[in-house]
């Protein structure tokens, strides 16, 4: 008997016959005691009431579950200790994409498994006040970053035909997630199951931004983010090697630009890519420039707040997608102002959603990502299955050039810089930029359709697809 604790004495009269409580209570009550909780403390069994284990197996059980919530207990008290882990995680993703394991897995996926892992083996809480700051401000203000190069004007004038193509596959991947809301309505996701398929049609359209930007904003839980993410990784793969062996015979297009081709740097943010133009802009990154587009940032998501909680129309969106309009028509009216410090928005940017992702990961299950994925499969392909079809067949109407069609497919589903990864390797030169511009357009829009149809339109259809 716990009698120097009183949890269990006081048990003892509710249940009588001096029987130990439920599971649920002990689980309840262990929070009282100290973790060092004194010898022979006798623990109920998985058995019935009143059925006894072995003293060696009680006391063996009951300190590892002792030491697994202490080191919970105190690592939740230590938020430096939980930002560090995150910061960790983060960085290993980063540097995961030199190798070919984590280029070919994703520093995103990386970065999550690593913290789904600690919480999930007792080193990380599944709950941290480091988890809510970074949902709440670095999130919000990565977006505003990672769009200084949303120059729209640019991409109008650069893009060609292209830009129509894209256009058509936007429409499709809407389409499609519908569609896929129907027949696949992700039952094992639960109430989140709308707003991870509003974050996959956002990330088919621009990015892992965009998926990240609904995510927060549609506040979905971290299980079912990183869910997502992982089968969204597997069938988006597959899904290239069948576009480029679609684009195996198909020349180069020969676009026409208005203006001269920039020289182009990839800059990675995880799983999406961003585009910075002008190689020497990115070569180094000054701590004017780090102070300059954070201040930046911070105002925007400020402006972006004030008006979603004060603008009537606005208010359903939220912040971050009236930020991303904010930002978009800066980028588009002092287009050399913000390009000339997209290397630095982009470095800062990319690291705030690999901290979003690390959050993400450590308030997820193991379990329930394991039961939720195969239905995300499902759902995911029937997605792009329909974007493909309604592309390809729009496209032939329009008689669109297939190689333009294929672009902007990639483009859509992968981000600017798969676009132009392929391009370049099929030595379509002309699609390079042009296609570089497509995707940072999706990244635009994304976000904001993403919300718009998620809250409009895929919620009533899985409502109605679920009382089926």
């Amino acid at each position: 008997m716990l009698h120097s604790s009183g949890a269990f004495v006081a048990s003892s009269s509710v249940w009588g016959n001096g029987q130990a409580p439920p599971r649920c209570f002990w689980a309840s009550s262990c929070t009282a005691l100290t973790c060092a909780a004194p010898r022979g403390s006798v623990r109920p069994s998985k058995h019935r009431l009143g059925q006894r284990e072995g003293p060696a197996s009680v006391s063996q059980r009951f300190k590892r579950s002792t030491l697994r919530s202490c080191s919970q207990i105190k690592m939740a008290a230590d938020p430096w200790a939980v930002l560090s882990a995150m910061g960790f995680s983060a960085a290993v993703g980063i540097l995961a994409e030199k190798t070919k394991v984590g280029a070919m897995v994703s520093p995103p996926i990386v970065t999550m498994l690593l913290t789904l892992l600690m919480t999930n083996v007792g080193v990380l809480p599944s709950t941290s006040g480091v988890y809510e700051v970074i949902n709440a401000y670095l999130v919000p203000m990565a977006v505003p970053l990672l769009l200084f190069n949303a120059d729209l004007r640019r991409v109008f004038r650069q893009t060609g035909a292209l830009f129509l193509a894209f256009l058509i596959a936007a429409i499709g991947t809407v389409l499609g997630a519908l569609v896929a809301s129907w027949v696949a309505p992700m039952k094992s996701f639960g109430s989140d199951a709308w707003k991870v398929a509003s974050m996959l049609m956002a990330r088919h359209i621009g990015g892992a931004v965009n998926f990240v930007a609904v995510a927060d904003a549609l506040k979905t839980g971290g299980s079912a983010t990183a869910s997502a993410l992982a089968a969204d990784n597997v069938i988006v793969a597959l899904y290239f090697m069948m576009l480029f062996y679609f684009a195996r015979n198909e020349p180069d297009p020969e676009l026409t630009s208005s203006e001269p081709t920039q020289t182009s740097e990839l800059v990675s943010d995880g799983n999406a890519l961003v585009v910075a133009t002008d190689l020497e802009e990115t070569s180094g990154v000054s701590l004017n420039d780090m102070a300059v587009v954070l201040t930046l940032s911070a105002c925007i998501c400020t402006v972006g707040g004030y008006l979603a909680r004060t603008v009537p129309v606005l208010r359903q969106f939220g912040m971050i997608p009236v930020s991303t309009l904010i930002i978009l028509a800066l980028a588009t009216a002092l287009p050399d102002y913000f390009r000339c410090r997209a290397g630095a928005a982009n470095s800062l940017g990319v690291f705030f959603m690999q901290l979003f992702f690390a959050a993400s990961g450590a308030s997820g299950s193991i379990r329930t990502v394991l039961q939720t994925a195969p239905s995300a499969f499902v759902h995911i392909f029937v997605q792009l299955a329909v974007h493909f079809l309604f592309l390809i067949g729009v496209g032939k109407m329009l008689k669109i050039n297939l190689s333009l069609l294929l672009i902007s497919s990639n483009a859509s589903v992968g981000g600017p810089t798969t676009a132009a990864a392929m391009a370049s390797s099929r030595s379509w030169k002309s699609l390079i930029i042009p296609g570089l511009l497509v995707g940072v357009f999706g990244y635009s829009i994304a976000t904001f359709l993403g919300v718009l149809v998620g809250k409009f339109w895929i919620i009533k259809i899985m409502a109605a697809a679920a009382a089926r």
